[in-house]
Parts: C-alpha cells; sequence; structure tokens
C-alpha cells in the first residue's frame, strides 16, 4: 500500500514540513513537482526514514545570538 509523504511522517514521529524539507533537499528523491505528491512504498519508507534521520543528525543546530544593550 503506497502511502503518503505526511503519512510516512506521522508514523514515524516526525514533523510533516521537515520531511518534506529533507525530501527537497536530497537529490536521489524524485521531486514530484508543483501539485504532486511523493507516495512510498514500504521499502521506500524505510529507506526515507533511515535517509532523514541521518540528515537531521548532521544538520547544525540553529542558534539565536542575543542582542547587545548599549
Amino acid at each position: 500500500m503506497a502511502k503518503s509523504g505526511a503519512q510516512v511522517a506521522r508514523d514515524n514521529d516526525i514533523d510533516p514540513k521537515e520531511f518534506r524539507r529533507f525530501l527537497r533537499s536530497v537529490p536521489s528523491w524524485n521531486n514530484p513537482g508543483t501539485g504532486k505528491r511523493y507516495t512510498f512504498n514500504d521499502k521506500d519508507e524505510a529507506a526515507a526514514v533511515r535517509g532523514y534521520k541521518a540528515w537531521k543528525a548532521s544538520r547544525q543546530p540553529v542558534t539565536r545570538t542575543k542582542k547587545l544593550e548599549g
């Protein structure tokens, strides 16, 4: 059974928007284009989740700088 990207994200406790951002950043995932959707079978889902976790671990956390008052 094919799942959407949002369903894969929800099933794996991932933010759907961030999962979509990962999919768009990796050229090996064929981007569906404007108005179309990603679909995943079981094998693709496992690969995408593994890839997402590696991508997430490699990203640097965003830190905010404190504004100096003066």
